[in-house]
């Protein structure tokens, strides 16, 4: 698979997108649950994403395979991996957190050498993912593993999470959805994640508590369609294009530009260890697309 600037490009807005989801995030969170949140935010997704595939005369594959696939990348890539961050963050600080998670990229890794045949494991491709780690360590501060070992329920939650992300990200590949318009996939995942989300919801929250609050239902809307539908529809044609591996290298980045977009919005100071970050990444990234031989050990 090559990788040309046009990649890095989506890759960056990718990232730039979901870090900007967090203020938005903790503005819904002002009158809803995480619960609910998350239901409404993958509901009105589906509800927008189902118009777009419309408004473009798409069609979702119709075939019964295609949704048990879809079915399976919205639990491990959507429902489960929400509901255990949201039940993590509860117990651990986010800085934590955001460390745990830089472990996407490293589980991408490993299930992409057992699961696919053109993203075997390579060391630079591991080295990559190690220099991209560190780069967020450095972001977000070495102080943030201060508190690992503590609540390791809630740590082995957040870990389970950047898990099945990696491997949602590597099942959609395998199961060959991609083959599909990213839109019709995005819908598809979105539909089959409200349909499981939204039931939960209603059962675990007190829904008569619900109120229409303008501010917080702006947020959700943009949640909803910029950081949930235009953000998957960038997903999933970098899955197709260009492997899972790649593309989960935006999680490296998403802190990164979350800290920039608090810079610009709330007049932060930015941190001289940003730069250091950035550059540590970025090199990770370049270095994992350079060829090198296979890891031997890590072989089928």
């Amino acid at each position: 698979m090559q990788v040309h600037a046009k990649h890095y490009l989506m890759l960056l807005f990718l990232a730039a997108i979901w870090g900007s989801s967090f203020p938005f995030l903790k503005i819904a969170l002002e009158s809803y649950s995480p619960i609910l949140t998350v239901a409404m935010r993958l509901t009105l997704s589906a509800i927008a994403m189902s118009l777009f595939i419309w408004a473009f005369k798409l069609r979702i594959p119709a075939k019964l395979k295609v949704w048990k696939h879809y079915a399976v990348v919205a639990v491990i890539g959507n429902i489960v991996p929400f509901f255990l961050i949201t039940w993590g963050e509860q117990y651990i600080d986010a800085a934590l957190a955001s460390v745990l998670m830089g472990l996407i990229p490293l589980a991408t890794l490993i299930f992409a050498h057992y699961l696919t045949d053109d993203e075997k494991m390579s060391l630079n491709k591991l080295l990559g993912v190690v220099l991209g780690g560190g780069g967020v360590v450095v972001l977000i501060g070495v102080d943030a593993l201060q508190g690992f070992g503590a609540h390791i329920l809630a740590q082995l939650a957040v870990i389970f999470a950047a898990c099945c992300y990696g491997l949602s990200a590597v099942y959609a590949r395998r199961s060959k959805i991609t083959q599909y318009h990213p839109l019709a996939n995005a819908a598809g995942i979105l539909i089959c994640s409200a349909v499981f989300s939204l039931p939960i919801a209603l059962l675990v929250d007190d829904v008569s508590t619900f109120t229409f609050n303008v501010r917080s239902l702006s947020a959700l809307l943009v949640l909803a369609l910029a950081c949930t539908c235009f953000a998957y529809f960038l997903l999933y044609n970098l899955l197709a294009q260009v492997g899972a591996t790649f593309t989960s290298f935006n999680n490296y980045l998403v802190p990164v530009f979350g800290m920039i977009i608090s810079v610009i919005l709330l007049g932060e100071p930015i941190n001289s260890s940003t730069y250091t970050a950035l550059t540590l990444i970025f090199i990770g990234l370049l270095l994992s697309q350079k060829k090198s031989k296979r890891l031997s050990l890590m072989s089928r």
